[in-house]
């Protein structure tokens, strides 16, 4: 198996890979980048352009240069959350072809197969142990897995630190990529507030305060309910992976404990 050039998407051969099919296997991020550039270009030429260049260049300069800013930190955050692939597990944790048979002809023996595998783990001065005080074995990845290690099946591999596969990254979100994916949910969700509030602040302002003059703006007043609706999504999903860090929960764990209880 090959890895995609952008997330962990696989296909059986990259050369044969048109570029169609390549867009379509990155669907998600496609998508995500597609959106960003639209809703960017209509927030800049919509309003900034239009009718804040209009009324007072300086006023569009004080405006743009925070928004670009912020836009890209945004995009910096996104690519590297979506380019940054799971690390594959080490070596260590792998089990050769005679440990697997040997493992594979106790299963009918699930006490003897956990010594077996205790067995191993203990040869190989791995520490381990799952939330269920067993020794987890991916029969996929034929592996003995990781802590908080779970196996994504979009990517075909094992995944240390797992939260959850993410289709607008084309990416599994997981140990080495989850800052990148909390500041993406930030950075995110500050630059659809920048836009609700300075747009909402200029016509204010313009209109002294007479929020009924903004019926004449349309296509503006769109913009910031879009971009309110998006900003309260994101923000929800920001504030619900600050609960999961504080608690030091994956996703798939907090589904696991809501599920047990």
């Amino acid at each position: 198996m090959i890895s995609s050039s952008i997330g962990t998407a696989y296909v059986e051969d990259e050369k044969d890979r048109t570029y169609l099919q390549t867009l379509y296997a990155n669907w998600g991020t496609v998508l995500t980048m597609a959106l960003v550039v639209v809703w960017g270009g209509i927030y800049v030429f919509l309003f900034l352009v239009v009718h804040v260049t209009y009324e007072q260049t300086n006023t569009f300069v004080g405006i743009v240069v925070p928004f670009l800013v912020l836009l890209g930190m945004l995009l910096w955050s996104f690519f590297l959350t979506s380019l940054t692939s799971p690390r594959p597990i080490p070596l260590q944790y792998k089990l050769t072809d005679v440990e697997w048979e040997a493992f594979e002809r106790l299963v009918e023996s699930p006490s003897t197969q956990e010594e077996f595998v205790s067995r191993l783990v203990s040869e190989r001065q791995l520490f381990m142990m799952g939330p269920n005080r067993q020794i987890n074995v991916c029969r996929s990845c034929r592996q003995l897995k990781p802590d908080r290690t779970h196996h994504c099946r979009r990517c075909k591999m094992c995944v240390m630190r797992m939260d959850h596969h993410c289709p607008w990254f084309n990416n599994c979100i997981h140990f080495h990529n989850y800052h990148s994916f909390f500041c993406t949910l930030f950075y995110t969700g500050l630059t659809f507030a920048y836009v609700v509030v300075t747009v909402l602040l200029f016509y204010t302002i313009k209109f002294k305060w007479q929020l009924s003059s903004l019926a004449y703006y349309e296509p503006v007043l769109i913009l910031v309910a879009v971009s309110t609706l998006c900003c309260l999504m994101v923000m929800s999903f920001f504030f619900y992976h600050m609960y999961l860090s504080a608690k030091n929960r994956t996703h798939i764990e907090n589904l696991s404990s809501d599920q047990k209880q």
